[in-house]
Formats: C-alpha cells, structure tokens, sequence
C-alpha cells in the first residue's frame, strides 16, 4: 500500500487529528452549550441581584466557563461570575476542567448567593454556596482549578487556599509555571 504523506503526517495521521478536535469541539460545545434566543430574552435586566426558583432557591442554569454562570428563577435568568477568583480560560490548561467541574457540582442544583455588586461588564459578583453551604469559589481555589484574583480580591481564606493547592501540586499547580487567565487574556490583546 502507498502512503500519501503530508509534510511529515499521514494521510491516517490528519484524520486521527481532525477526528479528535472535532471530537474535543463537540465535548466543549456538550459541556457548554449556547444559550438560545429565548433565554437570552428571559435575561433580568431589572438589576435585581438574585433570581430564586418558585420554591425560593437559585438554580445553576447554564456553564459558561469556570468562573461565570448563567442562574434562572421564574424572574428571569442572570449572569454571574464568581467573586474573588480567576479561572483559567477555556483555551488555557484546566479551563476546560474548571468548567466541568461547575457543571458536575451545580448545573441544575439549587445554589445560595452571596451577592458582592456588579463588574465593569455589568455581571453580578457573587460568592456561590453549594447544598452543604461551601463556598464554591473557596472549592475551586483548593482544588488548584483558580487563582485567587489578587486584583479584587484580599479574602484570607482564598490566600490559604491557594497556597495549600500550590504546596501540594493540585489542579493547575502541577505545572511548573501556570500563567494565570489574567496575563493569558493581555497576551491575546
């Protein structure tokens, strides 16, 4: 048989990598889907800060990444992002991961906020609180998937939590030098 090469690939070696990504796409896409003109539609736009169920709860309703998060309620649905931490982005190492996380641990469970005001972008900042009443954002900085956002944020606890997850290797500290979302984003300007 004759081989078709392609610079230094196979012809098998190309379909294997576009099988792949185009595997990698639709699992991105299943972990965070799109949300619908409808939905979008439904977004509060009162500015009132929490969206509560008709039992009184906030549901998780949609992933957007790590560390944002669509929450809906009869009122409407509102976006979020977590309060004194910083993801790695998508395209970054453990973005991804961080964002399945949320989803496995929240998507469609009731949540407590703890509402912190709003970012320049307009999105409630908020502290999560799982049915066992912890602290998401407090998970994710101990599970090595967030950086403390130093910048906003002077929670002691989040320090620690840091530094415990970096002293044992976890999550995003098993690399030798992680590059934190916020130097990853000015890189991309």
């Amino acid at each position: 048989t004759s081989k078709i090469f392609i610079g230094a690939w196979t012809l098998r070696t190309w379909l294997v990598f576009v099988v792949s990504i185009t595997m990698l796409l639709a699992a991105i896409r299943y972990i965070l889907p799109e949300a619908s003109s409808d939905q979008r539609r439904e977004l509060n736009t009162s500015g009132e800060p929490l969206v509560r169920d008709k039992d009184g709860q906030t549901l998780v309703s949609r992933v957007i990444d790590g560390d944002s998060l669509e929450l809906r309620g009869p009122g409407g649905t509102i976006t979020v992002r977590l309060d004194g931490i910083d993801c790695p982005e998508l395209d970054q190492r453990f973005g991804a991961t961080a964002a399945l996380w949320i989803k496995e641990t929240l998507q469609g469970r009731p949540v407590r906020i703890e509402d912190h005001g709003k970012d320049k972008y307009g999105r409630s900042l908020v502290y999560l609180y799982s049915d066992n009443d912890k602290s998401i954002n407090h998970q994710l900085v101990e599970v090595g998937l967030a950086w403390q956002y130093r910048e906003y944020s002077n929670d002691p606890v989040l320090n620690q939590l840091e530094r415990s997850a970096k002293e044992r290797g976890l999550g995003l500290w098993s690399e030798a030098s992680p590059i934190p979302p916020w130097e990853h984003r000015s890189r991309r300007h």
